[in-house]
């Protein structure tokens, strides 16, 4: 999975002049995007050939202007739902991108309850054969 992870923070990195990584910056005042995978699923198909393999990610644009945060998060979404099936530029065969917004009761992995920065929170899951 490394390398999935390393091209999605090298595709997000094109989309954004924030910092991108998996890990949060010391200096936060240009505003980030921590990406994070919480998960992933298996799931054998009919065929004997095809597993389908989903890999989830959180992604958190976090910035001191709501406005930023708002912009940065829509170019995102944009981004990835442009992306279609089967995109090229990922190493693994990625057959679906799927991103939303994450709900309410989603906790910030990035930012503590004393960090005054604006943070939008999206769910990414990466859908492979």
């Amino acid at each position: 999975m490394a390398d999935l992870n390393e091209n999605l923070v090298t595709y997000i990195d094109t989309l954004t002049t924030f910092h991108v990584g998996e890990v949060v910056p010391q200096d936060v005042s240009t505003g980030y995007v921590f990406l994070q995978q919480s998960g992933e699923t298996e799931r054998d198909c009919l065929e004997e050939v095809a597993t389908i393999e989903t890999v989830f990610f959180n992604i958190e644009i976090a910035a001191t202007d709501i406005d930023s945060v708002r912009t940065e998060a829509a170019t995102i979404k944009s981004a990835f739902r442009e992306l279609g099936k089967f995109p090229s530029g990922f190493e693994s065969l990625v057959e679906l991108f799927i991103i939303t917004d994450h709900d309410d009761e989603y906790l910030y992995q990035s930012i503590d309850a004393d960090t005054r920065l604006e943070v939008a929170a999206l769910s990414l899951s990466v859908h492979q054969t």
